[in-house]
């Protein structure tokens, strides 16, 4: 008895199927709106507000002059440093090393 009405409900999925189609194509093109994809602004780059001291290529290290050492980003190798009177730093684990010039 289910399938009795098949060949009819059949006709009617047909019938409205192809009337949902034609609407679709009567419809004037023109009056459709297209897809606009969403405009995303571009982020503002973050500009440095002091200026760092000018690179002077003419100077030398000397005695007296402070550095800083950043080693493998290790607190126990890093640190700030003067530079003595004869040019030479005395650094853990590495010993002495000249800096001067």
């Amino acid at each position: 008895m289910l399938y009795a009405n098949l060949p009819r409900q059949l006709k009617r999925l047909v019938i409205v199927s192809l009337t949902l189609l034609g609407s679709l194509m009567i419809t004037d093109p023109s009056s459709r709106t297209k897809a606009q994809l969403p405009t995303f602004e571009e982020p503002a780059i973050a500009r440095p507000t002091t200026t760092s001291p000018r690179y002077e290529p003419d100077y030398s290290l000397g005695g007296g002059d402070r550095i800083r050492l950043d080693i493998f980003e290790v607190p126990q190798y890093s640190g700030e440093y003067q530079i003595p009177p004869g040019g030479v730093l005395n650094l853990p684990l590495i010993g002495s090393v000249s800096v001067e010039g």
